[in-house]
C-alpha cells in the first residue's frame, strides 16, 4: 500500500510541480516569459515561489519555506514509493508470505486448542499450491481423483472470491445436523453446499432435502 501510495503520490505531485511551474513564471516586458531564455547560473527567479507555494498550501494545507524543503519532499516521496513497490514485488514473486505469522504456527504445534490466524492471502497460496502440487511436484506422482480435477477451476474461484473479501458460509449452523452428531454406520450420501453470503442473516438458512 506504501508503493501504490508512493507512486500515486508521485505522479499527483509531478503534475502540480508542472501546473504551478508552468503559471508562476516570470515575463518580460515582451510578453514572453523568461523559461526560453533560461539559464541555469542565472541569479534571477524564473517563477514565483511565493505563488507556488500558495498555490501548494490551498492544496495540501502546508507551506514551505523555502525551495530546499518543497524539493525534498518531492524528491523523498518518489525515492520511497518506488521502494515500497520493488519491495512488494519481490515480496510476491519470492512468496514470502509477510503476513503468515510464524510465532502462531509454532503456537500452533504446540497447542492443539490454539486457532491459528489464517487471514486471506494464506488461504490464497494453500490453494493454489493445492490446485498445482501435481504440476509443481511431478516427482511425488501425485494422484487426485477425477472429481478434484473436474473442480480445479471451482477451487481457483472460490480462493479469489475468498481473497477479495466475500464470505462462505456452510449450512451447519444452529438447528442444522452435524456429521459429528450422527452415530450410526450408515452411509451419510448428505452433502453441504457453500453458498455466498452477504451478510450474518442466519436464520433466513434453511435446510432442504433434494
Amino acid at each position: 500500500m506504501m508503493g501504490v501510495a508512493g507512486v500515486l503520490g508521485t505522479t499527483l505531485l509531478c503534475v502540480i510541480h508542472g501546473a504551478t511551474v508552468e503559471n508562476t513564471l516570470f515575463e518580460d516586458g515582451d510578453g514572453a516569459n523568461t523559461f526560453r531564455a533560461f539559464n541555469s547560473t542565472q541569479a534571477e527567479e524564473t517563477y514565483s515561489m511565493v505563488t507556488a507555494n500558495r498555490f501548494w498550501s490551498q492544496i495540501f494545507g502546508v507551506a514551505f519555506s523555502n525551495k530546499r524543503w518543497l524539493h525534498v519532499f518531492m524528491l523523498f516521496v518518489p525515492v520511497t514509493g518506488l521502494w515500497m513497490s520493488a519491495l512488494g514485488v519481490v515480496d510476491l514473486a519470492l512468496n514470502l508470505r509477510a503476513y503468515d505469522f510464524v510465532s502462531q504456527e509454532i503456537r500452533a504445534a504446540e497447542d492443539p486448542e490454539f486457532e491459528t490466524f489464517y487471514i486471506n492471502n494464506i488461504l490464497l497460496n494453500e490453494g493454489i499450491r493445492a490446485w498445482m502440487a501435481a504440476q509443481d511436484q511431478p516427482h511425488e506422482n501425485l494422484i487426485f481423483p477425477e472429481e478434484f480435477l473436474l473442480m480445479e477451476d471451482v477451487f481457483l474461484v472460490l480462493n479469489l472470491m475468498i481473497l477479495i473479501g466475500i464470505g462462505w458460509l456452510e449450512p451447519h449452523g444452529t438447528g442444522f445436523s452435524s456429521d459429528d452428531d450422527v452415530e450410526t454406520d450408515e452411509e451419510d450420501n448428505n452433502f453441504a453446499v457453500l453458498v455466498p453470503c452477504y451478510g450474518c442473516n442466519h436464520g433466513a438458512m434453511v435446510e432442504k432435502d433434494i
